[in-house]
């Protein structure tokens, strides 16, 4: 294993959470060019216009539930679906397109990654609690299935999209959405052309009234897999397409996260300061970069076994040696 199991599950939460927060600012500043995004990537952190999320039409309490859903597997070892609805019925329900539950899962998926069952039955159970998002259910079973490919180190761009359309038709058999499979081949067949982004927004896209729930997940899937080894430009391409780039860019960052793990990560990314006043993700997940961090240790600790999962902090996951079975590794 290249990458331990910790610095995976950190990158996908903090990859989502920062993809999210860079595709809102996007999504409010429709003027903002590729230089603007680029430079604020790499060197300004992301708070360039967080004022502009007042402004925004779209729901902001994604990342909340998703640290919601973190907390409650970190406690009881499952989702808690009571509270789950709860937190949901908070929110106007003609918001939500059903997109949102990929991001809001996401620490389900990661949880039980080595558990195909589990996992599919947490999302599925998970999914029927999020307005309007049965719809998305196959969207959200295959980013799980594409998370879990990355943690275990089995994802190859050449094959992760055929694999997946196995599965969803095993797993799902006749409730399968097909026009959403049918995006899938596309966006195999986009990637075995090598086409251009501007080609993939036309394929993609040109079927959103038929798909709207899907075409972000299937977006996020061509920015990922076309550029699999740099989540900075995957994230960016995302926001470039302009189609739903809050959602698009958070699903994005969370799949090159977990495949690149923290070592893909810009130190801008990974050293920004908490500001809940002035840090745009903290609007979006009401937390900082040091909380989702330590909420990833904590979710690791759980999923490893430990009992006392409250003593588990950033400090301490960052003195213990955190590497992969028969692999030697300095302390």
């Amino acid at each position: 294993m290249q990458y331990s199991i910790l610095s995976r599950f950190e990158a996908a939460l903090l990859g989502a959470a920062v993809g999210e927060a860079l595709g809102a600012e996007y999504q409010v500043s429709s003027q903002m060019s590729l230089a603007h995004l680029w430079t604020g990537v790499s060197h300004q952190g992301l708070s360039r216009q967080g004022s502009n999320y007042q402004n925004c039409a779209v729901p902001l309490g994604w990342g909340c539930i998703a640290v919601a859903g973190a907390q409650s597997l970190i406690q009881a070892g499952a989702l808690d679906v009571n509270e789950w609805r709860a937190r949901w019925e908070k929110f106007r329900p003609e918001l939500f397109t059903g997109t949102e539950a990929v991001v809001a899962t996401l620490p389900v998926a990661l949880f039980f990654h080595e558990n195909e069952a589990k996992r599919q039955a947490q999302l599925q159970q998970a999914v029927a609690s999020v307005p309007n998002a049965l719809q998305s259910c196959d969207g959200v079973l295959a980013v799980g299935f594409a998370l879990t490919q990355a943690l275990k180190e089995k994802l190859d761009a050449a094959t992760l999209i055929p694999l997946m359309i196995a599965y969803l038709e095993e797993s799902r058999a006749d409730e399968v959405d097909r026009a959403f499979l049918a995006q899938l081949r596309q966006v195999q067949t986009l990637l075995e052309q090598r086409a251009g982004l501007e080609m993939a927004k036309l394929m993609l896209v040109r079927h959103q009234e038929a798909t709207p729930n899907t075409t972000p997940i299937t977006l996020a899937l061509y920015c990922f897999l076309s550029t699999l080894e740099d989540l900075r430009l995957s994230v960016i391409r995302a926001a470039r397409i302009g189609k739903a780039p809050q959602i698009t860019c958070a699903i994005t960052g969370a799949l090159s996260g977990a495949y690149n793990s923290t070592a893909g990560l810009p130190i801008a990314w990974r050293t920004q300061s908490s500001q809940p006043e002035t840090d745009s993700m903290s609007r979006l997940w009401g937390v900082g970069v040091t909380e989702i961090l330590q909420l990833a240790a904590r979710l690791v600790a759980a999923w490893s076994g430990v009992y006392e999962v409250s003593d588990v902090s950033l400090e301490s996951s960052r003195l213990r040696a955190v590497a992969a079975p028969q692999v030697m590794r300095l302390r």
